[in-house]
């Protein structure tokens, strides 16, 4: 069941065709924009940072809750010394 109007399922008028056109051109360097800011690397930074620290001597206790991350790693020693937990 569909509505219709003079025999046609779609209503047309040179302004509806006006601002469909204006959406579609609107739309379009909307997304030719964002493109561009994908593309354009210089806008990306990046940053690596590295810590190490001497677990023997180093006594900060820091608290890990699966609140405050979304992604985790764990890191296992499974070697035969005992006085490496």
């Amino acid at each position: 069941m569909t509505l219709t109007y003079q025999k046609s399922a779609t209503y047309k008028s040179n302004f509806g065709g006006l601002l469909t056109i204006a959406s579609v051109v609107f739309l379009g360097v909307y997304f030719a924009t964002l493109l561009v800011d994908v593309i354009d690397i210089s806008k990306v930074i990046v940053t690596n940072s590295q810590d190490f620290r001497d677990i023997r001597t180093d006594g900060n206790i820091y608290p890990l809750t699966q609140d405050a991350f979304d992604v985790g790693v764990e890191i296992s020693y499974l070697g035969s010394n005992a006085t490496i937990q």
